[in-house]
């Protein structure tokens, strides 16, 4: 199943957290600096197979494998659709643009 632009894992996982539990909460629980999952909420870090493992201990209702499959979804389209992050890419790799011309269906 296609979705277009799904959201960073970090929005979703936004949405687990108020006054009554908070990331630093969850991270004193596992022993994690609050830090990363204030990354991983503000969508500049993903989550790890470490972290949805760590994830499924703060949530006890969920698996792993939700949170992997939100990130999954996540990097494919970007990988996929984001012009302006496959530039990105490029550039960082010191590579051309025009090997975005002609990539297939999906570019």
């Amino acid at each position: 199943m296609h979705m277009y632009n799904p959201p960073h894992p970090g929005t979703v996982l936004a949405d687990s957290f108020d006054e009554d539990f908070t990331v630093d909460d969850a991270a004193r629980k596992v022993g994690i600096p609050v830090q990363m999952l204030t990354d991983i909420i503000n969508g500049t870090a993903p989550i790890t197979r470490e972290i949805a493992f760590l994830l499924a201990i703060i949530f006890p209702g969920d698996q792993p494998r939700t949170w992997l499959t939100l990130q999954a979804d996540y990097d494919a389209w970007q990988a996929t659709t984001n012009l302006a992050w496959q530039k990105q890419v490029l550039a960082q790799h010191q590579l051309s643009p025009d090997l975005l011309e002609g990539l297939g269906p999906w570019q």
